[in-house]
């Protein structure tokens, strides 16, 4: 494992070599090579998200969420943490002692 970096069209690409020779056994398992587990923090029993791309097969690690935190990770909250988190940035928030003072802010 290591990295290449190529230049193609004035432009600098930097490539992962991580890649290994793995074989499909008869009960279709394909075995990833500990090295790669280990660069990846993967163990054992970690899902995969398995995509068909045009160059070939993809396996992405999939982060299992609780259901009562699923709502977190819509792309409509997301959106909403992002706006947020500019708001924050540029200073849009109010900072209240208690309660009553962000009662009476919410008025005004």
């Amino acid at each position: 494992m290591g990295k290449a970096v190529y230049t193609y069209n004035s432009i600098k690409y930097t490539i992962m070599e991580m890649s290994k020779t793995v074989t499909l056994t008869t009960n279709k398992t394909v075995k990833i090579p500990a090295a790669i587990l280990k660069k990846l923090n993967l163990v054992i029993g970690t899902k995969f998200d398995v995509d068909v791309t045009s160059s070939g097969i993809v396996l992405s690690p999939l982060v299992e969420v609780p259901r009562s935190q699923a709502y977190f990770w819509t792309r409509g909250w997301q959106e909403a943490e992002k706006e947020a988190e500019h708001d924050i940035k540029a200073g849009r928030v109010k900072k209240f002692k208690n309660m009553k003072a962000l009662i009476k802010g919410l008025s005004t």
